[in-house]
């Protein structure tokens, strides 16, 4: 979200601000409803949000990698269970390294 050119980050804005979407192109003007939800992705090291577009976010969460092996080998293994068998997977606490017959 923090590399939207300007120009963009006001048009998302204006947008979600007014309820409708504007579209002008070659002296056609064209506007529609516009009610959407913003999700986005962004970087802090790349630059800080407008405060204007930080406060539409309802909600925001910080991820970090995994540095433990271990850790990093059991969400591969969960990943690829699900792809094996995708219903609900027990909560990671209750998995092992070792197969079983049921996986709950």
């Amino acid at each position: 979200m923090n590399l939207l050119d300007d120009h963009l980050v006001d048009v998302l804005l204006d947008a979600a601000a007014m309820g409708v979407n504007v579209v002008e192109r070659e002296g056609i003007s064209f506007a529609h409803p516009a009610r959407f939800i913003l999700v986005g992705t962004m970087n802090p090291e790349e630059g800080e949000l407008r405060p204007q577009l930080l406060d539409r976010f309802g909600l925001c969460v910080e991820v970090t990698g995994l540095n433990n092996l271990d850790a990093r080998m059991a969400v591969v293994e969960r990943r690829l269970a699900f792809e094996r068998d995708p219903r609900p997977l027990p909560p990671a606490g209750r998995l092992s390294s070792k197969p079983s017959a049921s996986p709950f």
